[in-house]
């Protein structure tokens, strides 16, 4: 039986993914809205969207993301990322609807790293503030469906931009030796692995609540660019830099990597984070180098 999914933020990061992703999935019928379509702030429309669709399930793929603009920009991050996300929360609470909600690893100070999900959260910048905020309201809510906190994305799609394609670029443009930061401890996501997650906790009907959604492990930027760069076949060197060389106005957490058990013990065995860096790297090879290509054709 074919089952119904609304997307809200279609034309994001993640959404444009998803929807190539669960194109695939026979069982699962996506209804897609941009934010011009339906804008999550606007909870009339949000009713009227659900209430036309009647979705199985809701993918709350819209985020206010960059952290230095919701330090520039608080009151508009508050809208998106809590107030949207509440919004979504007490609607799918009155219908019954599952809602795929995803929260971030911001929501830690990044003093310990190694966080599970009953750590307790710290945030320390507005965009984690606000992000925990909608977490906590969908858990007061009892709002049916899973918070993916996920983290340091990798994986975009053709119109948007990841470390990847920012390194490539600088390639394509002459760079004979990559500056990566190497002193923070981070965990990785990707929209390919996600959309597996997301399907698995909706097909298996797992447990409902907050899942730290990430590959097994804890990285750096540097190394997570290493298997990238190998993967795509790109030999350049790739050298060691201090994150204090990219000053920043919104802090960022030193180790906010987190754990997986939780995860794992619903779905199986969660993949490590050079696995999923591997995998979507190969879904989007012919992407990532054709911006080499392009520079060299003109």
């Amino acid at each position: 039986m074919t089952k119904k999914i609304v997307l809200f933020g279609a034309s994001g990061f993640l959404g444009t993914r998803f929807q190539h992703y669960f194109a695939a999935r026979k069982n699962w019928q996506m209804a897609p809205f941009t934010h011009a379509q339906a804008d999550v702030t606007n909870i009339s429309r949000l009713r009227a969207v659900l209430d036309e669709v009647k979705p199985d399930a809701v993918i709350n793929a819209t985020a206010f993301l960059n952290t230095d603009r919701c330090e520039k920009e608080p009151e508009a991050s508050y809208r998106v990322n809590f107030l949207g996300a509440r919004n979504l929360a007490e609607l799918c609470a009155e219908r019954g609807a599952c809602l795929i909600q995803f929260s971030t690893d911001y929501v830690f100070d990044g003093k310990t790293g190694g966080y599970a999900e009953e750590s307790i959260a710290h945030p320390l910048s507005y965009y984690g503030l606000h992000k925990y905020l909608a977490d906590e309201a969908m858990l007061k809510m009892k709002t049916p469906g899973y918070i993916l906190r996920i983290a340091s994305l990798i994986g975009a799609g053709a119109d948007k931009s990841d470390l990847v394609k920012a390194l490539l670029g600088r390639v394509a443009r002459g760079a004979r030796k990559l500056d990566v930061v190497n002193d923070l401890e981070i965990s990785v996501s990707t929209p390919q692995f996600l959309a597996g997650v997301i399907t698995g906790l909706l097909e298996k009907q797992a447990p409902y609540g907050l899942y730290h959604t990430v590959g097994a492990g804890q990285t750096t930027w540097l190394d997570a660019m290493c298997v990238a760069f190998e993967e795509l076949g790109v030999d350049i060197p790739l050298a060691p830099i201090s994150s204090n060389a990219f000053p920043r106005l919104g802090p960022r957490p030193q180790k906010s990597w987190m754990k997986t058990e939780k995860l794992a013990g619903v779905l199986g065995r969660v993949p490590s984070w050079q696995e999923i860096i591997r995998a979507q790297t190969r879904d989007l090879k012919e992407s990532y180098l054709a911006i080499l290509k392009q520079t060299k054709a003109a």
